[in-house]
């Protein structure tokens, strides 16, 4: 989608934009970068396994995080971030509960 497009989606509050904190996304998302998050991608449908997605972390629930969808199932998905030696994801957090998922991140 153009970027004038997703500008105005945001200010219209169809958007959020969500800054990545940390290397666990690279070469995909660098640290600091800035992403459009679309929160009704999922009002329809579950997320798939390769979507980015800006969700909560299941035991902060202050914290987000942006991850890569690995898999899903009925009540939980689960992300891994892509520089997967400095990512910290499903493999020690476990599960994410679907109500925590905030949103489909637009590369």
């Amino acid at each position: 989608m153009k970027l004038s497009k997703q500008v105005l989606l945001w200010m219209l509050g169809r958007r959020r934009l969500v800054r990545v904190n940390g290397t666990s996304m690279e070469p995909t998302l660098g640290d600091g970068s800035i992403v459009f998050v679309d929160p009704r991608a999922y009002q329809n449908r579950k997320p798939i396994p390769g979507d980015i997605i800006h969700c909560r972390h299941p035991y902060k629930i202050s914290v987000t995080m942006v991850k890569r969808v690995e898999s899903v199932s009925p009540q939980s998905l689960t992300v891994m971030g892509d520089n997967v030696p400095e990512s910290t994801d499903s493999r020690s957090l476990g599960a994410i509960p679907h109500e925590h998922v905030l949103g489909r991140v637009l590369l």
